[in-house]
């Protein structure tokens, strides 16, 4: 594990500047940046499992810590919707280096303004160390993932309830898609630009999102 130190790239400069650290030692916490122009940091390990901590980050203050998560979570993967909330969803309370072997299917919701976690829709297959990536539509696509040292092919939509007219759920659900040709453990995903059309792929053994 390693403090979450912050440091800051200027792309006009090619330079890197340090912003301050938690001091705190925490390792692979998840961070996404909200519509405030602040970063939320979610979860992650110390060496003994995950924890619950959570923090944002200010660019004019610094670090401090809100609303923890209900559980302790590391191994997950997060993604902003297109309301401004932040999905928090999978994982597992494991620490350093221990494989996932009872993970979530659990989701949850962060809202900024009122500082509060609430909990939605579950997976259909639970899993940690899986990516998720926003679609044009506004869902949010859930790709691969492990159990133990079982790597999933799995692909499953979130649908936030804003995305339907009428809405069958107020928390949103989990649909299953086609799933991806080969099973994908740490997986990464990204948005490919080009002409035609929207894709997102995954790499096995990547991690993060």
């Amino acid at each position: 594990n390693a403090r979450l130190n912050t440091e800051i790239y200027d792309p006009a400069t090619d330079s890197w500047s340090g912003a301050g650290s938690l001091g705190q030692f925490i390792g692979q916490p998840t961070l996404t940046l909200l519509p405030s122009g602040k970063v939320l940091a979610v979860g992650g390990y110390l060496n003994s499992g995950a924890v619950r901590w959570v923090f944002v980050y200010d660019p004019a203050t610094g670090w401090s810590r809100v609303a923890d998560l209900p559980e302790p979570r590391a191994k997950h993967a997060a993604q902003l919707l297109g309301d401004g909330r932040v999905l928090v969803t999978g994982g597992d309370d494991s620490g350093a280096g221990v494989a996932a072997s009872n993970p979530y299917d659990s989701t949850l919701l962060y809202d900024e303004a009122s500082d509060t976690w609430s909990e939605v829709a579950r997976l259909r297959t639970a899993r940690a160390d899986l990516t998720v990536t926003l679609l044009p539509s506004g869902r949010v696509l859930a790709v691969g993932g492990t159990r133990a040292f079982n790597e999933y092919a799995a692909v499953e939509q979130y649908v936030p309830e804003y995305t339907v007219t009428p809405a069958p759920s107020a928390d949103g659900y989990f649909t299953p898609v086609s799933p991806v040709l080969v099973p994908l453990g740490a997986t990464t995903s990204f948005e490919l630009q080009g002409n035609p059309g929207f894709a997102v792929a995954g790499a096995s053994g990547c991690g993060g999102t």
